[in-house]
């Protein structure tokens, strides 16, 4: 789908100026993981190496037991359904995700998500 139409139909004004910072900072810091939780410094018209982008609509994740990292969970399903007459608002499921490996939930707050 297109960038501004997938922006309309999940309702994120910001999506174009999110990916220009996103894609500013990774040619500045290569290979740094980077949040997309500032304020935009890009504007909603600014101009992107792309067009078009997969939205996906749901996603399955898998983690490990707490008490025994040994023991790996069966799957989830994370949704994200734009809205529509039956969900008018849109289906959203939140997650928060540790992704440093140095940082160890929920001891570290969310530290590394």
């Amino acid at each position: 789908m297109h960038v501004d139409e997938i922006a309309d139909k999940y309702h994120l004004p910001d999506l174009r100026a999110s990916l220009a910072d996103f894609l500013s900072r990774e040619a500045q810091n290569k290979g740094v993981l980077h949040t997309l939780n500032r304020v935009r410094r890009a504007s909603t018209t600014s101009p992107l190496p792309f067009e078009y982008l997969q939205a996906w609509f749901k996603l399955r994740i898998q983690q490990t037991d707490y008490y025994n990292s040994g023991n790996v969970l069966h799957a989830q399903v994370v949704n994200a359904a734009p809205p529509s007459s039956a969900w008018p608002m849109g289906r959203y499921d939140s997650v928060i995700v540790n992704t440093d490996a140095e940082q160890s939930w929920p001891q570290s707050g969310l530290k590394g998500t």
